[in-house]
């Protein structure tokens, strides 16, 4: 078996048959599809189940829920494909996506083929982002600057897009790394469980082909706030820290801790939105934040972006109040 696809699948059901068409109509056929469903409510198993039934090559996992990390892992330990391609269940392949990947793979036989993607809208139109690697192949020397720019790469002002981006989905692993490198995962980790696991299989590589072409397809779907934050996610955050700190103890201590900021910047943006007043919001991310300052605290941003300046200020020296009434402003100019 030359491919397996996992797609890791949960309460999915508006979007689950478009996802799984677009792996069914692959040009390349020699692959098997692993769909792991983790404890869906809806009718997202069913629909596994049918497309298992009428296609070979689908595969059905029914999994109590576990979360994400758990499902990827039932999902990996079950296939048996050279290379593994992850989807999520509400994306989309393009149909020619895995034949180019195997000219890649049988080309250069890399640890990892990276290839861009494209963002769509709920009701399928294209936006205007797009991400994609300078194609080539990263190697010895090479390969040493991809690794010393991951996560954080002070060239491009930004952290993570410099080199690789950490989704798994947007890439083909070999798939022995990827086993050894997914089983170093905690199973409670529910979000940035793609970065440490990306970054720890990079580190490990020793060949990676990237592909200067557009072959996944992310789907934007709102949602909202209140339904998905989640006031102990700095608790995930700092687990995501301390593993990947563990895992890939040569990745530089600052790449992490600027990561490892921006993601409690984020959880502030969403924590403003949730947060009645400016002096909840200051007591809770005080609360929530304490345990991680002295990481992110850590963080040296080099030539940052005017308007992280501020907020990365507050942030990092405890003005909470001030950062929430920034917050809201910005929320107010951008409606």
């Amino acid at each position: 078996m030359f491919f397996s696809v996992l797609i890791p699948v949960y309460n999915a059901e508006n979007y689950l048959r478009e996802c799984l068409d677009s792996v069914q109509k692959q040009t390349f056929d020699d692959f098997e599809v692993i769909l792991a469903d983790d404890g869906s409510t809806d009718k997202s198993g069913d629909i596994c189940d049918e497309y298992a039934k009428n296609d070979t090559r689908f595969k059905v996992l029914h999994l109590e829920n576990g979360g994400a990390v758990r499902a990827r892992k039932n999902a990996l330990y079950a296939s048996s494909g050279d290379y593994i391609v992850f989807a999520d269940s509400d994306d989309l392949l393009d149909t020619g996506l895995l034949e180019r990947l195997r000219e890649a793979v049988l080309r250069e036989s890399p640890d990892i083929a990276a290839f861009g993607y494209q963002l769509f809208d709920a009701n399928g139109v294209l936006l205007k982002n797009k991400n994609a690697p300078r194609a080539g192949v990263y190697e010895g020397k090479r390969l040493k600057k991809v690794k010393k720019a991951l996560i954080y790469d002070k060239r491009q002002r930004s952290f993570n897009y410099g080199s690789v981006i950490y989704s798994l989905w947007s890439k083909a692993w070999r798939a022995e790394l990827l086993r050894e490198h997914e089983a170093l995962l905690p199973d409670n980790l529910t979000k940035g469980e793609d970065m440490a696991l990306t970054v720890s299989a990079v580190c490990a590589a020793k060949k990676i082909c990237f592909l200067d072409e557009y072959g996944y397809f992310y789907r934007v779907t709102p949602g909202s706030v209140m339904n998905s934050f989640k006031e102990n996610e700095p608790e995930n955050l700092l687990n995501v820290y301390q593993t990947v700190r563990k895992n890939v103890p040569e990745l530089s201590e600052n790449n992490i801790a600027v990561w490892l900021l921006y993601m409690c910047l984020e959880y502030a943006a969403q924590a403003s939105e949730v947060y009645s007043d400016e002096r909840a919001f200051a007591v809770g991310l005080e609360k929530n934040l304490a345990p991680l300052s002295v990481f992110f605290k850590k963080a040296r941003l080099y030539l940052p972006r005017l308007g992280d300046i501020l907020p990365v200020y507050y942030i990092k020296a405890g003005k909470y109040e001030k950062l929430y009434a920034l917050l809201k402003k910005r929320a107010g100019t951008e409606k």
